[in-house]
């Protein structure tokens, strides 16, 4: 398969031994409970002998590295903001002494809880990138992303959002628009807002995104919409914002992306020390493909591992893209059973 420059780049950096990556849920309990989220939340706060696991991992690393970059998900992880400030301020020490580039890491976060006074101590540990989502303006946005009490969200993300605007430090946000089946009007009100709002200040950015079928809990409730809707609406979207350019309104899937899931120089550190390559599958028993020992050691699953491997191995940029589902070019291993989720077939 002929790959682009970009790719090539990017399976270099992604087989890169240099080179390390960790996700890290240090909670995946959440305040939030978005109608539409695959996760159960039944892990709680990462305890502290996997948080000083982390650290031995990282110390045990140092002398191969080149590069270290931490990045935070969850549930909610600024719920353990503590164990977040903690774990990037030991990295970013360690690193400072062996001469080591750590990297500024990504936070996925709802954004609730995001005071100034936190927001100051996350960039002082280098983790200064934000994604926080919106699924449009005010009432449309509280009809699918309801707090842990069912009450609405948005002004609290909205206000911080418009705090952040209003400092003078250094951090990158994306803010995520997504759209479901019945919220594009709303949409369109928030990117208008948003411009209004962010479009003089680069610190922001902006991306669009429809709401999948990811399965879990709220499964039988999601209706995607069409691969037509989903273009018509990203499309009108996509010129409302046209005067914030810096906005990444294209899909992933463009240009060549290649998943962190296929990356082997990327893992994920769930909260009870379980590692996983995708931060979406967690029910698929492919993704529980190791284990954090309390020393800092990781041991794993071999088999399970090349699955997630598998298109940097064959080149193939479909999968790379997203190597959690079997493609219909790809023949089931014998002997293995094709589980659904959504509307995809994994083994």
């Amino acid at each position: 398969m002929n790959l682009s420059i970009s790719q090539k780049q990017q399976i270099s950096e992604a087989i890169n031994p240099k080179h390390l990556s960790l996700t890290i849920l240090p909670t995946e309990k959440c305040n939030f409970r978005c109608t539409y989220c695959y996760e159960d939340f039944s892990i709680g706060k990462m305890p502290a002998n996997k948080v000083l696991a982390i650290k031995q991992l990282i110390l045990s690393r140092m002398k191969d590295l080149t590069t270290l970059r931490l990045n935070w998900f969850g549930g909610e992880p600024l719920i353990a903001s503590d164990i977040l400030l903690d774990l990037s301020s030991f990295a970013k020490n360690e690193c400072e002494k062996y001469g080591i580039s750590f990297l500024s890491g990504d936070i996925t976060t709802n954004g609730s809880l995001l005071s100034k006074e936190l927001l100051e101590k996350l960039i002082a540990a280098n983790q200064k990138s934000f994604q926080i989502s919106l699924d449009g303006w005010q009432e449309g946005h509280n009809q699918t992303r309801k707090s842990g009490n069912a009450e609405g969200t948005f002004n609290a993300i909205w206000s911080n959002l418009l705090m952040m605007r209003d400092t003078h430090f250094d951090f990158s946000t994306t803010i995520r628009v997504h759209l479901t089946d019945s919220n594009f009007g709303s949409a369109k009100q928030l990117a208008h807002e948003i411009v209004k709002e962010f479009s003089t200040d680069k610190r922001f950015n902006v991306f669009i995104k429809a709401i999948e079928n990811l399965g879990g809990p709220n499964k039988n409730k999601v209706n995607s919409l069409s691969e037509n809707e989903r273009k018509a609406q990203s499309n009108e979207l996509e010129e409302i914002f046209r005067p914030l350019k810096q906005s990444d309104t294209s899909s992933l899937l463009q240009g060549g992306y290649i998943c962190y899931a296929s990356k082997p120089n990327h893992l994920v550190i769930r909260a009870d020390g379980r590692i996983a390559k995708c931060t979406v599958a967690f029910d698929d028993p492919k993704n529980a493909v190791g284990l954090l020992q309390d020393d800092g050691t990781l041991s794993f699953d071999n088999e399970k591992l090349s699955h997630w491997f598998r298109g940097i191995i064959r080149r193939d940029a479909e999968i790379m893209a997203c190597p959690v589902f079997i493609r219909q070019h790809e023949k089931v291993p014998q002997g293995k059973r094709v589980i659904k989720i959504a509307q995809e077939a994994i083994v």
